[in-house]
């Protein structure tokens, strides 16, 4: 794209990288940067109105976004988010302003219908820069991520930090997790699959899951994600893949009023 091109960072192969790093590749997912609020919005209505050219996207990723947007922008946002909420998990990278303000989040992060997510390092620790808001859902490495990208310009580049590698770890996380509550043989279905691909019903599985903070002022709703730790992906163990089938279908019937 034109971005990609004048992109010095290879912002968007970087994010690519960590998809193919730690995703699962049945998930159809939608990764773009709100560099420009028209045009995002512009993007988020395209593929809320042309299903047939996009398909049913599983996950829908945005970095970047508006620290000041117009009341325009806020509307249309408002709009094309609540179009899509119910039918894809939407997540936005919190930005990197946290040293600046207390309440940094941008949107479409700071969205009810989006997932928030911020940055932690290699300790767990919020990184400073990570937006502070009780409205960042979850943390998620954003501390030198590794991304392995091919067109990385030397090998410090295969090391990013930032909030807008932080949500596509979140992505990754949740494409996991899509992906066993869909599979029959380990307990799913393809309805849990279908209705679990949801903003909320998500939202409330990672809650289950995740670590909370024990520092006072990380200013984060729920807690940390820690995909590398996260054992409950071992198939082999039946145990634990029966439990996150059951944090599925409870996320379900709580946030959706299904009991499967």
């Amino acid at each position: 794209s034109p971005y990609q091109r004048s992109d010095a960072k290879s912002h968007g192969t970087q994010i690519a990288g960590i998809y193919v790093m730690y995703g699962y590749p049945d998930i159809l997912l939608y990764d773009f940067a709100c560099t420009h609020c028209d045009k995002a919005t512009e993007a988020l209505e395209c593929i809320a109105t042309n299903k047939e050219e996009f398909g049913d996207i599983d996950i829908i990723s945005m970095s970047f976004g508006s620290d000041r947007p117009t009341e325009d922008q806020v509307d249309g946002y408002d709009k094309c988010i609540n179009e899509l909420k119910n039918s894809s998990i939407l997540i936005a990278a919190a930005g990197n302003f946290g040293n600046r303000s207390d309440d940094s989040l941008l949107l479409p992060a700071r969205h009810p219908g989006v997932i928030a997510v911020g940055g932690h390092d290699d300790l767990g620790h919020k990184v400073p820069d990570s937006a502070s808001s009780p409205d960042v859902d979850f943390l998620c490495p954003g501390f030198q991520v590794c991304t392995f990208a091919d067109d990385v310009h030397s090998p410090n580049d295969m090391f990013v930090n930032g909030t807008s590698f932080a949500a596509p770890m979140a992505g990754a996380f949740m494409s996991h997790i899509l992906a066993i509550a869909g599979c029959q043989h380990l307990g799913g279905s393809e309805e849990l699959r279908r209705s679990l691909t949801h903003t909320d019903a998500m939202r409330e599985v990672c809650r289950q899951m995740c670590e909370r903070s024990v520092r006072v002022g990380d200013g984060i709703g729920y807690g940390k994600l820690l995909p590398n730790k996260h054992d409950v992906f071992d198939l082999q163990d039946t145990r634990k893949v029966q439990t996150l089938i059951n944090f599925c279908k409870n996320a379900v019937e709580k946030t959706r009023g299904k009991k499967l």
